[in-house]
């Protein structure tokens, strides 16, 4: 029994496992956490760093969409 878990564990770590999928962040949800963040120096950075991420997600998934369009 010992060796079928050390030979599972090793299959585990070579392959990996699939990632559980996640909800996506909608942006009512964005809304809500850039309303939470503090009004000081770091809340502004961390603003700044979650709308460019949102950003960039959404241009690079509209671009994807376009060139699935051909």
């Amino acid at each position: 029994a010992s060796m079928v878990r050390f030979a599972l564990g090793g299959i585990q770590r070579e392959l990996g496992t699939k990632p559980d999928a996640k909800q996506p962040l909608l942006v009512r949800d964005l809304e809500q956490v850039l309303a939470a963040l503090p009004n000081t120096l770091i809340g502004l950075r961390n603003r700044a760093l979650l709308l460019l991420g949102f950003a960039a997600y959404a241009f690079d998934g509209a671009r994807l969409m376009a060139e699935a369009a051909f």
